[in-house]
């Protein structure tokens, strides 16, 4: 512990610094502005942070490039200050004293009376070298991220001490990132996949590729000696290399357009948020070599050629149009009947799509009260006879759905003279197993699918709306529409068939339907938690598929992507989850207007290939399960 008189005086000292340092603090200036750009005539400046450090990097530092200061009045001042002179200076804290500016700024030389500024509006442009901003350090054009100012000085009495100072900020950043490492270069079919070691940079905002010779028509993503002032050697060293790929933020990069048979030196170089490439990581060799895609493996026995349905020779592109805006039309009336549904159902989209969807919640709380604290809440009592049923009331197993309580679009959702609580919306998430039929094609030579994507299935995700044209006695029927999404990753082949390369092939398929749906719910009603239903429909397919290079194209120049119709035909149950717990089926009827939860099976069959033999088949017989909302 330090003794009183010790803790007296270290805070004396401390009041001293703080009291010194508010005499080294300068008034604030609203005579002038400073302006700074890399153009002379000031076309363009550096006023934007980002710019004025992607500016003064270690190219522009070893090169010595030009900067141009321009220094504006903004307000007029009296003639009593003729005879002062104002200063540029760079460094930190140059607006304290004399000693502070020696020994942390640099006068840049530039002085200027202040009589050349009596008039408003006056400007004037200073050229400066951008081995200025380091000739206070050590490392010069090595110093590391670091900020720095250029200041207006002007001291209006020869005290040593500025009267008016302005100051203008900037990063400084010359130091090239650490050397990137490659673990290995693979030749492809007119493309090199690079893997480099994974390493934590904080600074690094990618990797480029070099080749030699140029491959592709990529720009450099640094800025290197050569593009500043031409100094040798060549870009980083290396003459004869030429940028070969984008930036990248990841540790794979793709070389893509090379040519097959042709022998390329790659190597990587970093590049920090400064544009500062690092030194160049050691040369690596590969070769492209030729292989056989999924499309351009089905082509050599394929009657298809891609390219969307046609009908007489007449593209039908309006039907999945026509599919999508019957979605929304359905959305928009669930968004306005059931607010609270409508916000589930952007949760949905969300998950399945990625998208966003909004619904306003304005619809009135509803359903039991809650009982008093401590006290056990009281079931909820079955509707008299006769009587109209409360929304989100369970119907007991002894109840039946009552002759009246048939109702079709539009008339209340709400069954009258008691019967069991219908939803007029059905929303359904599900997932399963799926593998298009693309070897089953009639007189296709081979088994391409098989070939590239294996034999195992991959999963296609699907989301279905569903709006209810009749609720009665005879059952739930409606309308539905869903989109799906299914992909399939693989490996090209070489020669026509032969083992896999690295080369990779994805399969990508989206899905869209129109449906008529039953509902068997009848059994729901009174007690059976179960709820049998079917689907009949039509398909429209819109598929893809690509390599590394992009989308996928055979050799007579038809490119793998299109649309196909079909048809499909569901068979399914859904398990009712409200017996589960009653009074939470109630609360979730109130409280997010869902009437009914259900998980659920359902076994599909998929046609699609046009409705003709010759024709890319997408279609497949497979099962799906997920979760389904009654609203």
């Amino acid at each position: 512990m330090c003794s009183s008189a010790t803790r007296m005086l270290v805070l004396c000292a401390v009041l001293l610094g703080l009291a010194g340092s508010a005499r080294a603090q300068a008034p604030a200036n609203d005579f002038f502005t400073i302006e700074l750009s890399d153009k002379e005539n000031f076309s363009s400046t550096l006023n934007d942070a980002t710019k004025r450090k992607e500016f003064f990097d270690r190219a522009r530092c070893q090169c010595d490039s030009d900067f141009f200061v321009r220094v504006k009045n903004v307000k007029t001042f009296g003639t009593e200050f003729d005879q002062q002179q104002a200063s540029l200076w760079i460094g930190q804290a140059c607006d304290g004293t004399a000693a502070d500016r020696t020994a942390n700024c640099l006068d840049l030389g530039v002085g200027f009376p202040l009589s050349d500024f009596i008039d408003d509006s006056t400007t004037q442009d200073f050229k400066v070298k951008t081995t200025a901003l380091a000739a206070k350090d050590p490392l010069k054009c090595g110093i590391a991220l670091n900020s720095t100012k250029i200041w207006l000085l002007i001291d209006n009495d020869d005290n040593g001490m500025m009267d008016v100072t302005l100051s203008f900020a900037t990063e400084l950043d010359f130091k090239a990132p650490n050397q990137p490492t490659l673990t290995s270069v693979t030749g492809g079919d007119e493309n090199i996949v690079v893997d480099i070691k994974n390493e934590t940079d904080s600074d690094r905002k990618g990797y480029q590729a070099l080749c030699s010779p140029s491959a592709g028509s990529a720009t450099a993503a640094f800025t290197a000696p050569t593009t500043v002032c031409a100094m040798d050697p060549d870009m980083l060293g290396l003459t004869g290399f030429t940028p070969c790929s984008d930036l990248t933020s990841s540790g794979d990069i793709t070389i893509k357009n090379i040519s097959n048979g042709t022998s390329y030196s790659v190597v990587v170089v970093a590049v920090d948020n400064a544009l500062n490439p690092s030194k160049a990581s050691a040369a690596m060799m590969a070769t492209g070599t030729p292989s056989t895609d999924f499309w351009e493996r089905y082509r050599m026995g394929g009657a298809d050629t891609g390219g969307c349905a046609t009908a007489g020779g007449a593209r039908r592109a309006s039907w999945p149009w026509a599919l999508g805006a019957l979605a929304a039309l359905l959305l928009l009336a669930l968004a306005r009947r059931r607010p609270r549904g409508a916000a589930l159902l952007a949760a949905l989209l969300v998950v399945t799509a990625g998208g966003v969807a909004r619904a306003q919640d304005d619809a009135q709380p509803g359903g039991a009260q809650a009982a008093p604290d401590g006290a056990p809440a009281a079931p909820a009592e079955a509707p008299a006879p006769g009587a109209p049923l409360q929304k989100g009331a369970v119907v007991e197993p002894s109840q039946s759905v009552s002759d009246d309580s048939i109702h079709f679009y539009g008339e209340p959702p709400v069954p009258s003279g008691g019967g069991w609580a219908r939803g007029r919306y059905l929303l359904e998430l599900k997932f399963g197993p799926y593998r298009p039929n693309v070897d089953d094609e009639p007189g296709l030579t081979g088994t391409p699918y098989q070939d590239i994507f294996g034999s195992d299935d991959d999963i296609l995700s699907t989301f279905e709306v569903g709006l209810a044209l009749y609720r009665g006695k005879l059952g739930w029927a409606g309308v539905t529409t869903s989109i799906g999404y299914f992909s399939a990753e693989g490996h090209a082949v070489s020669g026509t068939g032969g083992t896999p390369t690295t080369d990779s092939v994805d399969f990508t398929i989206i899905p869209m339907t129109a449906n008529a749906l039953y509902r068997f719910d009848l059994l729901a009603a009174v007690g059976i938690p179960v709820v049998p239903y079917g689907k009949l429909g039509l398909v429209y397919d819109y598929w893809s598929s690509s390599n590394a290079n992009g989308t996928s194209v055979d050799p007579s120049g038809n490119e793998a992507s299109g649309g196909k119709f079909g048809w499909q035909g569901v068979l399914g149950v859904q398990l009712l989850l409200d017996a589960l717990d009653r009074d939470a089926a109630r609360n979730m009827a109130s409280e997010s207007g869902i009437d009914h939860l259900y998980i659920f099976a359902e076994l599909l069959h998929a046609d699609v290939h046009d409705f003709e033999d010759a024709a890319l088949h997408l279609g497949d017989t497979t099962w799906l399960a997920g979760v389904a909302f009654e609203m």
